[in-house]
């Protein structure tokens, strides 16, 4: 792990002056956000998109759940609550559904 020059130079310094105890407080300190840094640049990396064009209906996998739309009196509505919905079960575009 590299350290900025200036860091280093505050450590130095830190130590002819200041006690020991104060220097391991400091190093644990940059270690620590050191980490923190690393830990987030590698959390954000692990979200994916994938696009699926509209002339492919797709199946539902296992355990999928999530909110659905209803047609109510030729409205869709977005439900309140989260929906499982079985594996197999087929998602199609709004292109193949008719409008009535």
């Amino acid at each position: 792990m590299r350290f900025s020059k200036s860091l280093v130079l505050s450590l130095s310094r830190c130590w002819k002056e200041c006690t020991c105890g104060r220097v391991l407080e400091l190093t644990v300190t940059a270690m620590t956000i050191a980490y923190v840094v690393l830990a987030l640049g590698f959390a954000t990396g692990c979200n994916r998109a994938v696009l699926i064009p509209e002339s492919s209906p797709t199946r539902v996998g296992p355990a999928m759940q999530g909110q659905i739309y209803t047609m109510v009196d030729g409205k869709w509505i977005l439900s309140d609550n989260k929906v499982q919905i079985p594996e197999g079960w087929y998602i199609v575009p709004p292109s193949y559904v008719e409008e009535e």
